[in-house]
């Protein structure tokens, strides 16, 4: 998606910090720059925004890692009906 074409509803700027450099010839520059601007976006913006495939991939990933390890630790207790339970 073009990031021009976003529904963005305002922008902020995260780093907003004067930095100073000394050339070869010595000579000293100040300067003053949004080193990174983030787009903000309202709710209808946000909600405008398809789902990224492999972000919702790697989400499932981490929900499936998150319950398997809670049902190792009761299958470790010895725990058969709480695993069921979980199960079902």
């Amino acid at each position: 998606m073009n990031a021009n074409k976003l529904p963005f509803a305002d922008s902020h700027a995260l780093v907003n910090r004067p930095f100073v450099v000394v050339a070869v010839d010595t000579e000293t520059v100040t300067a003053q720059a949004s080193m990174l601007r983030l787009p903000v976006f309202d709710q209808a913006g946000f909600d405008a925004v398809p789902a990224d495939e492999y972000v919702a991939s790697r989400l499932q990933e981490l929900e499936f890692g998150t319950a398997s390890q809670a049902l190792r630790e009761l299958a470790r207790r010895g725990d058969a009906q709480g695993v069921q339970a979980t199960l079902d």
